[in-house]
């Protein structure tokens, strides 16, 4: 969903120089065209939960299966982060 590429993006994958911003937003939409694979929907342990009202999420898998487009995506801390990194899966 556009939700979820736009808190990627600003989480994980904001540049400062233009063309490079450019050529990672290219690099993800050949990511996020897939969907993923939901892998939890439902409650999350928040200090914002109380009796009435409480935060659910929806945690989705996308694997990159070419190394040529993983290198293509520079991953960095954002505004609601500290460090981003990629895991390597066998």
């Amino acid at each position: 969903s556009e939700a979820l590429r736009r808190e990627f993006t600003e989480a994980a994958a904001s540049l400062e120089d233009p063309q490079a911003q450019a050529d990672l937003e290219d690099a993800l939409d050949e990511v996020f065209k897939s969907g993923g694979e939901a892998v939890y929907e439902g409650y999350v342990d928040d200090p914002r939960n109380t009796d009435n009202a409480w935060m659910e999420t929806t945690v989705r898998l996308f694997f990159i299966r070419d190394d040529a487009l993983a290198e293509r995506i520079t991953l960095r801390g954002g505004e609601s982060t500290s460090a981003a990194s990629w895991l390597d899966l066998n």
